[in-house]
């Protein structure tokens, strides 16, 4: 609220409490005429918090560049933990057809048709046994028996074989048998 004092105009600052004339608070078309299109806040208040503003942001600003240069240099590191492949020989390759479940169709279960390709892959005195299950739709898979064939093993069952398009085909490692 405007106040008249010793014949000059002012107020109160909003911030420091502190009366001054009309000419120490920044102009602001968005106040009222009753507060002299005047900002609320004296321009020194209005300094000060502006400066620990602008502090702020440079701060949050160097934090943000460090945490981009950390992630930077995390990708870099797992781009050297690239995925390892080792080469074996696939010494057989067995498909089955079998029932991936059912289906309820009008009432009645009818069975979902599908493939289960067994694998036996043999690296060094091992031989793994691996299973795809698939569907009508599913990947194929395209080795021949003999070849040889890139995979790697992950944790728990799985593995992955790479195949000729350098995708993967992940199957579940279902038994390992040392050869004599």
């Amino acid at each position: 609220m405007i106040e008249t004092r010793n014949g000059i105009r002012g107020k109160v600052c909003s911030t420091c409490k502190q009366w001054k004339p009309l000419d120490a608070f920044p102009t602001d078309p968005t106040h009222p005429p009753s507060q002299g299109g005047r900002h609320c806040r004296c321009k020194e208040c209005h300094r000060k918090i502006a400066g620990r503003k602008r502090a702020a942001t440079r701060t949050i600003g160097s934090a943000i560049s460090i945490l981009a240069a950390l992630l930077f240099l995390i990708g870099i590191a797992a781009a050297k933990d690239k995925l390892t492949y080792e080469t074996g020989k696939l010494i057989d390759l067995s498909v089955q057809d079998v029932t991936r479940g059912f289906l309820v169709v009008g009432g009645m279960a009818a069975p979902v048709p599908g493939k289960l390709y067994v694998f036996q892959i043999q690296l060094g005195d091992l031989v793994y046994f691996a299973e795809y299950k698939a569907g009508k739709h599913s990947y194929k898979p395209e080795w021949v028996v003999n070849d040889p064939i890139e995979f790697r093993t992950d944790k728990d069952d799985k593995a992955f074989l790479k195949r000729s398009d350098g995708k993967e085909l992940e199957v579940v490692v279902v038994k390992k048998v040392r050869q004599q």
